[in-house]
């Protein structure tokens, strides 16, 4: 329609649709970017140093001879979800790697963001997301959604 309109030309056209595509690659490896780390400099060192204290405080009870022992549990969940949240840490990578290394494939580049990036990163939110709940205020480095959502 703008071709026979005579408002842009062909080569006009595919000029926009080539920029707008680099542009949108450039915002999604920022935002993975971006992702990888905080993940790997905020999220999972508070996660490891909550889980330290769990681990430590469960070691005290057993030295003080104390039955049951609840911490044992806790600490076994948030291990769990540790381990989970770098599974994905480590797939989410392997998208950011491959979409880097398809620097003359521009549309390839941008179906592999828009699909395998988009989906690694949500996969990556829903752990960390799951973590915030649990770790306590003064150890998690960001601003919880409720602290956002309800302000005191």
């Amino acid at each position: 329609m703008l071709t026979k309109l005579g408002i842009l030309s062909k080569a006009e056209i595919e000029s926009r649709y080539h920029i707008r595509l680099e542009r949108y690659v450039k915002d999604m490896l920022i935002e993975i970017h971006t992702l990888e780390e905080m993940i790997d400099t905020m999220v999972l060192p508070a996660a490891f140093s909550y889980l330290a204290g769990l681990t430590k405080s469960a070691a005290d009870a057993k030295t003080a001879g104390l039955k049951p022992i609840p911490q044992l549990d806790t600490a076994n969940t948030i291990a769990k979800m540790i381990e989970e949240l770098q599974t994905r840490r480590v797939a989410l990578g392997k998208v950011t790697a491959k979409a880097e290394g398809m620097h003359e494939e521009l549309e390839s580049q941008a179906k592999v963001l828009t699909t395998d990036g988009a989906d690694r990163m949500a996969d990556v939110r829903e752990s960390s997301d799951a973590l915030e709940l649990v770790v306590s205020d003064d150890l998690w480095p960001l601003p919880k959604y409720r602290e956002m959502l309800f302000p005191l």
